[in-house]
């Protein structure tokens, strides 16, 4: 697996780069859908031109573009109040969170990353046919937030956290998309200043994270036509596929 200080856009081939812009777009749409799922579907394609110490810092910076052309596209269904509230609690998480992944040694980081996406889909499931609502108070909030933002900053993986704490405050549709978006600029932005203080973001990460980023931007446009027109079922199928296949190909890489 290659380390992320060795990592050069000279060594990629084009037709790399070009299968990393259209897995960036079609995860860009995706997750438009959905209100999550980007970073899960990126990682497996990542990590093996950036390694693992690389990857979520290029997805951090990546998802900064990403979520601000969300954010722009559902500005009109976005609840501030909530993502005041959630952000209490997830500023102190992903510093942390942050703190972890670099302390993490890589292999640890690996079946970290690799075991969240297996068991992600199987959560995200059981979570679904739950018949009972959760409505946590201001201060479960704060707590929830917390959480989320620890797994946002060790694993990229907060998306499915915060989804469901959304759905639990009673939020439906582009409300969970748009309010999703105005929380991960934040977090995302924080990443990138932790990220850049412990010197895991090279001008060469940067410069692939900004290019991954453009090309998610139309993604957003994509996903607002699409959001009245397809049936979310299928889509959230070839997430959960994708997700875990790239979980089982990540943990593969260790036997």
């Amino acid at each position: 697996m290659p380390d992320a200080g060795s990592f050069t856009l000279a060594d990629v081939s084009l037709a790399t780069l070009l299968l990393v812009a259209l897995v960036a777009y079609v995860s860009s749409v995706l997750g438009g859908l959905a209100g999550t799922g980007v970073s899960l579907l990126m990682l497996p394609m990542l990590v093996p031109l950036v390694g693992i110490k690389g990857v979520i810092p290029v997805i951090a910076v990546a998802m900064l573009l990403g979520s601000t052309s969300r954010l722009w596209v559902f500005r009109h269904s976005v609840q501030w109040p909530f993502v005041g509230r959630i952000l209490i609690g997830a500023t102190f998480g992903v510093l942390l969170g942050v703190s972890i992944y670099d302390w993490l040694p890589a292999d640890i980081l690996t079946v970290l990353v690799g075991g969240f996406l297996v068991l992600s889909v199987p959560a995200r499931r059981l979570f679904a046919r739950s018949e009972r609502v959760i409505r946590p108070s201001p201060a479960g909030t704060t707590v929830f937030g917390f959480g989320y933002g620890i797994a946002s900053g060790t694993i990229s993986g907060g998306g499915p956290i915060l989804v469901a704490l959304l759905l639990g405050m009673g939020l439906r549709g582009a409300a969970v998309i748009g309010t999703k978006a105005g929380t991960s600029i934040v977090m995302h932005s924080l990443k990138t200043i932790g990220f850049g203080f412990y010197g895991l973001i090279t001008l060469e990460l940067a410069l692939a994270a900004i290019l991954i980023g453009v090309c998610t931007l139309p993604g957003a446009y994509t996903a607002k036509w699409m959001v009245d027109r397809m049936k979310i079922k299928l889509h959230t199928l070839i997430v959960d596929v994708a997700v875990m296949f790239g979980g089982v190909s990540l943990l593969w890489q260790l036997v």
